[in-house]
């Protein structure tokens, strides 16, 4: 696995050192200056040795946030997918970070980035788990939604541009503030998924014998509420949704299980999928499958309805 490092020229020193210690565990670095040779097209042989590489150790200090090049490396990098390491020399540049950067794990000591190149040597093997993992684009789990206090407020509180969700019913938005959070974000154009009110009581009746119950006043509420806003759309879908999803903007999916039964919100562990543009990433395949939805789902037939009819 290649580690393309990238750095101010008033860094040398540092990055030598992540050089040193990135090839002490059997990672194959890649510094400009031992790869390079003179008289070679500079910006050519940087494109084709980020090609070949899976990681990009970025190192942040004072005259890297200034570097134009750093930033072309960081840019090409990350349009190529790949794992951005941000290794900050004073603790204090965090905040210099640009946003993109902000959202990533950063590290701000040598000892702290040497774990971290130890933990991902695994990844040298094609078929091994952290492998299907990275490629998935798994980037966290939680043990459920119960668990993060305020949960859809949590992941959407970051959005830019657009927010996508399916909900299984529209409970859920009085714990969260939902109309707050529209409020605060006039320029994200949310759209929203949400099981046909009308179909409600011939669901419960499947559900009859379990603590799942959906309650059909929910929707009028959530209805009557978001129909002031014009950055929120919604739509009905027929079908029980087996996923609880939250895309936001074109780079994080959050996943959990919609089970039916006893099992739900309480015990159905939250997965957050990240776009990294990599063969078999799960991100994709659920933004596909939220899209799917929506195009076959149903404009609500005026905003305060009521189940009956």
């Amino acid at each position: 696995m290649k580690v393309f490092i990238s750095y101010s020229h008033y860094d040398g020193e540092i990055a030598r050192r992540v050089y040193k210690i990135t090839k002490g565990r059997g990672l194959e670095p890649v510094l400009d200056e031992k790869v390079i040779a003179g008289g070679e097209i500079i910006d050519e042989k940087v494109k084709a040795l980020l090609a070949q590489s899976q990681i990009l150790i970025v190192v942040i200090s004072p005259s890297s946030v200034k570097s134009p090049w750093v930033f072309y490396e960081i840019g090409r990098a990350d349009d190529a997918g790949r794992i951005i390491v941000p290794y900050l020399t004073h603790p204090g540049l965090a905040s210099d970070l640009p946003i993109f950067l902000q959202k990533r794990k950063y590290f701000t000591s040598i000892e702290e980035l040497d774990r971290f190149l130890a933990s991902i040597v695994q990844l040298r093997s094609p078929d091994s788990y952290l492998m299907s993992l990275y490629l998935s684009g798994l980037r966290a789990v939680y043990k459920s939604r119960s668990a993060i206090p305020n949960y859809f407020e949590y992941f959407v509180r970051d959005a830019t541009s657009d927010v996508r969700a399916i909900f299984v019913s529209g409970n859920f938005f009085s714990a969260v503030t939902f109309e707050n959070i529209i409020r605060k974000k006039p320029e994200v154009s949310f759209r929203l998924l949400l099981f046909n009110p009308k179909l409600v009581d011939i669901r419960n009746q499947d559900l009859a014998e379990t603590q799942y119950r959906i309650q059909p006043s929910e929707w009028d509420t959530v209805l009557s509420t978001v129909c002031q806003f014009t950055n929120m759309r919604v739509r009905l879908y027929d079908e029980y949704p087996f996923w609880h999803l939250i895309i936001i903007d074109d780079r994080i999916c959050v996943v959990s299980f919609n089970p039916i039964g006893r099992l739900g919100y309480n015990t159905s562990p939250v997965y957050v999928l990240e776009n990294n543009k990599q063969d078999g990433n799960l991100f994709s395949a659920f933004s596909q499958y939220y899209e799917i939805l929506w195009r076959t789902a149903k404009e609500p037939e005026g905003w305060a309805f009521s189940v009956d009819q």
